[in-house]
């Protein structure tokens, strides 16, 4: 998990000299959040 959150950390401060937009990041932080919970199988219920 520290390796993903690294990477994203990465990309994040490489697009936000581009002026990465919230939508982006608010993607960005679902998806990791997902790769977690899977990781953990936790179950995603709505």
């Amino acid at each position: 998990m520290a390796e993903l959150l690294a990477r994203a950390a990465d990309q994040v401060q490489a697009e936000d000299r581009e002026q990465l937009d919230s939508r982006a990041l608010a993607w960005a932080a679902s998806e990791a959040a997902a790769q977690l919970l899977a990781r953990c199988k936790i179950p995603i219920t709505a």
